[in-house]
């Protein structure tokens, strides 16, 4: 028998895992290679009884635990010499508890890291740590498999499969450690208490929220106790002290980075609805992010709620800041009364096809908000009763919050980001809760002399001190190119407003010609491209309503027998709304991060129509409406190669049409292949397909 063989029979069974507990403390790396060892045996068929009575099961449950005892051992240690308070150790479910109760319910839901299911709670025989009790209504997340950088596949072939459940178990064990650490380090009340098994809250998450206030899903009086500015200024502020503390821990900072709407949760309380972290599967120790070495592999950044430095695999200090600061944003424009969800307007209108545009979109949102609110001119109500200016203030924040790169070109080119540091807007985001909390005690038809009173002193102090934060968080004077036109005129038009509590502000002195700066230049030219924006918006909103007036007669007739039940599944909706509506349209192919000759785009447009179906063109055969749709669908990357009689289309039908359309567009263009700036003339082609598509739509 080996030495290693004899220690694993006389030592590693013995007393439980109090010797390799104590073995983790003196030499982690040797106690970890171990336990990996010992799972090894466990399954193989050894002729040692101690060995061959262990399940493998019963090993991960161990090693599972113990690593995560031990990382909440060492952290607190940490923290016990850095004179930090520590948290009670999460209490641990057993692992055979929770496979149990996957194979009683039926999957919910699947996101990009996680499978969810929903069930109650039921005991599993044999096992039961009474942490949760039969009948709790319960979500349990497993984790799928992670091929690094944030991007989680599902398995296809067997080897795969393999794999992909052995990096579950591995992912639900660092989960818990995340869990354990982030609960330690004062996070605790946001952090589900059972690791990746929690409470099923009835309103679901941030974004399922969003949109069931939008499209009426759950009561007015649901989105008034979670949309009034002392709730929505409360829960920024806390939530950002928190994340603050976090990431200031000595020696062990850590960064969530994943924070989006989705990985909310809406904990409907007595005393007022708080959200939860859910999902800390990408959270990270801030010393590790900042390694460039884990660059590719550590580094995250969602879609819209993620910076443009974390987005392109570089560390942001701030990232968290800016997350958190554009959900609330969406937050704000809801309880301002927007129609749709923000999130889904920008994904209807292609927006977030560019990343950087679908984020100046929604400054756009916020801005245009207030500036019609300014003019008096809006049409949408809010669904909360505010005062104007204390809104105004919080929407200035949060715009500060998510400031970022207007464009990849200021990143590259090192400029710095001007966005304002954490402690500032926490420090700013505290100051705005106070303010709603005490303007929500103000009568609605408050009155310039019940503004100036006595009474109001205090608020109307905090206003102006948190007036002359925000002018100086905001570079007006010194921003260069990256000026902000969002941020300069909130300033050059706060003291504008015509209502009470800014006639009582403009009563101080000491405010008078504070903001410096002036509506930016090129102000008309944003609001047309906003107002052009805007119609594509209501071009497609229509366009939903008929399909929505479809399908409710679609369901009237099989109801009443009218429509075979065979042919209910081949039906199709209406023509200008089958693609336009279409997921696979939101997933387009078309790359909002390629170069492309943007100028040139409206003539390629233009000439691409004119040749559709052309006798003597490439696109000859495209006679039929159905042939032209399907041909640009393929071309556009969100239909299958269609079959057109007379046309093999392949990559040289597509050389060929370029070539074609950039002719006709400027006869004396003179590109050929090679020659310099030809891939983004090939580049625009795509998106001037998909603009001839869209008019065909309508």
């Amino acid at each position: 028998m080996t030495t290693l063989r004899r220690f694993m029979h006389e030592e590693s069974m013995r007393d439980s895992d109090a010797w390799l507990a104590k073995l983790m403390v003196e030499d982690e790396l040797l106690a970890v290679r171990i336990m990996e060892v010992r799972k090894a045996y466990a399954n193989e068929d050894f002729e040692w009884d101690n060995l061959r009575r262990v399940a493998l099961e019963g090993l991960e449950r161990g090693n599972t635990q113990l690593l995560r005892q031990h990382a909440s051992r060492r952290y607190t240690a940490m923290l016990e010499r850095a004179g930090e308070t520590v948290a009670e150790d999460l209490p641990s479910l057993d692992a055979e508890e929770v496979k149990y109760n996957i194979q009683q319910a039926d999957p919910y839901e699947s996101g990009g890291q996680a499978q969810v299911y929903i069930t109650r709670w039921r005991a599993c025989p044999g096992v039961n740590t009474g942490i949760i009790q039969p009948g709790d209504h319960v979500a349990i997340k497993r984790i799928r498999s992670n091929w690094g950088g944030g991007r989680f596949s599902i398995s296809q072939s067997q080897w795969e499969v393999e794999v992909a459940n052995a990096q579950s178990i591995q992912g639900q064990r660092i989960e818990l450690n995340l869990l354990s650490l982030l609960h330690a380090s004062g996070c605790g009340t946001r952090i589900p208490a059972n690791g990746y098994v929690m409470k099923a809250y009835p309103l679901g998450s941030l974004s399922n929220l969003l949109q069931d206030i939008c499209y009426r899903r759950v009561p007015e009086s649901v989105g008034q106790r979670f949309l009034n500015l002392r709730t929505m200024s409360a829960e920024y502020a806390t939530m950002l002290g928190e994340l603050h503390n976090i990431h200031t821990k000595p020696a062990m900072g850590m960064m969530i980075q994943d924070l989006t709407p989705g990985n909310l949760l809406v904990d409907d309380t007595p005393d007022g609805m708080r959200l939860l972290l859910a999902d800390p599967a990408m959270a990270q120790p801030i010393k590790l992010l900042q390694d460039e070495r884990s660059f590719a592999s550590d580094l995250c950044g969602t879609w819209l709620w993620g910076s443009m430095l974390m987005r392109h695999r570089r560390f942001d200090p701030s990232a968290d800041l800016y997350s958190l600061s554009i959900i609330f944003a969406e937050v704000w424009l809801v309880a301002e009364g927007a129609v749709n969800a923000p999130a889904d307007m920008i994904a209807l209108l292609a927006a977030d096809q560019d990343r950087a545009r679908g984020v100046q979109f929604m400054r756009r949102l916020v801005w245009e908000v207030l500036r019609l609110h300014h003019q008096n001119t809006i049409k949408i109500k809010p669904r909360v009763q505010r005062h104007l200016p204390v809104s105004w203030l919080g929407a200035w924040l949060l715009l500060l919050g998510f400031r970022d790169y207007a464009c990849e070109q200021h990143m590259r080119q090192g400029l710095p980001c001007l966005r304002p540091s954490e402690e500032a807007v926490l420090e700013a985001a505290q100051l705005w809760a106070r303010i709603a909390a005490a303007a929500e005690e103000l009568p609605p038809s408050l009155t310039e002399e019940q503004a100036v009173s006595p009474a109001c002193k205090c608020l109307v102090d905090d206003m102006a001190q948190l007036l002359q934060k925000l002018v100086g968080l905001s570079h007006l004077s010194d921003a260069g190119e990256q000026e902000d036109p969002a941020l300069a005129w909130c300033a050059a038009n706060f003291m504008e407003q015509t209502h009470p509590l800014v006639a009582a502000l403009k009563a101080r002195t000491a405010l008078r010609g504070a903001l410096l700066a002036a509506t930016p230049s090129d102000f008309a030219q944003m609001q047309r491209e906003f107002r052009d924006q805007l119609l594509e918006g209501e071009e497609v909103a229509r366009k939903m309503r008929e399909l929505g007036q479809w399908y409710k007669e679609l369901l009237r007739k099989k109801r009443e027998g009218a429509i075979p039940i065979d042919l209910y599944n081949e039906l199709c909706p209406p023509a200008n709304c089958h693609l336009v509506l279409s997921p696979k349209f939101k997933k387009s192919k078309i790359d909002g991060n390629t170069k492309y000759a943007r100028d040139m785009v409206p003539a390629y447009a233009n000439s691409m129509q004119q040749l559709l179906g052309a006798p003597g063109t490439p696109s000859a055969p495209l006679t039929t409406y159905e042939r032209k749709v399907a041909f640009l669908q393929w071309w556009i990357g969100v239909g299958p190669k269609p079959s057109i009689t007379g046309r093999q289309l392949g990559p040289q039908s597509i050389s060929r049409y370029v070539l074609a359309v950039m002719d006709h567009a400027n006869p004396q263009h003179g590109l050929a292949l090679g020659q310099a700036g030809w891939p983004k003339h090939v580049a625009a082609m795509p998106h001037a397909a998909n603009a001839v598509l869209q008019a065909l739509m309508v």
